[in-house]
């Protein structure tokens, strides 16, 4: 593909843009990093606490959120790595200039997700509500590992993943490491299988 750059074509050009929306999240990571933080200030200790105190968790989540921001706005003024195909008709490109995919010139080389996923964004929406319906389902009947494992499928799904067996197996391993760090390591109880 092509695209105009000064009256004239550039083979192979994909048109960047400025995330906007990304750079409004960054704005809001970054703020939301600082209350986390002034706010994890005032958290005192028990009297005979010894050790990681209760404001650990908050400033370690607030540090986050303030390198996390950043990026984000670097990546969204670099255009978010979303590249824009610039269409053949519009760039002055023929059939055969090596890069338009079997989905058509419109689309992304690579860009293997089922048609109606890639092309509504709707559906999208509608298959990453439908995992959190069916994880808040399943939490009570079939535990946390199934539940997690489901909602990553279907986040994943959702999020453009277009192998849904490797999908599937890295939300089970995921939703097992997490149970049993948390049941195991910590002490705390998730729901087991049965949801007891």
């Amino acid at each position: 593909m092509s695209a105009p750059v000064g009256g004239a074509t550039v083979p192979g050009a994909r048109v960047r843009r400025v995330d906007v929306a990304s750079l409004v999240l960054a704005g809001l990571l970054v703020v939301l990093g600082v209350v986390l933080l002034v706010d994890a200030s005032s958290i005192t200790s028990p009297l005979g606490t010894t050790g990681l105190g209760p404001a650990v968790f908050p400033r370690a989540v607030a540090v986050i959120l303030l390198v996390l921001g950043p990026l984000l706005a670097v990546s969204a003024l670099r255009g978010g790595g979303d590249d824009e195909p610039v269409p053949a008709a519009d760039a002055g490109a023929g059939p055969g200039d090596g890069v338009e995919s079997a989905a058509g010139p419109d689309v992304l080389v690579g860009d293997a997700r089922p048609a109606v996923l890639r092309d509504d964004p709707r559906l999208r929406v509608g298959v990453f509500v439908l995992a959190l319906v069916a994880h808040v389902l399943l939490l009570g009947t079939g535990g946390y590992v199934v539940a997690a494992a489901v909602l990553f499928l279907g986040v994943s799904l959702a999020f453009g993943a277009t192998r849904v067996l490797r999908s599937a197996v890295v939300g089970l391993v995921l939703a097992l490491v997490i149970f049993y760090a948390f049941t195991i390591g910590l002490g705390l109880g998730l729901p087991d299988l049965g949801g007891r």
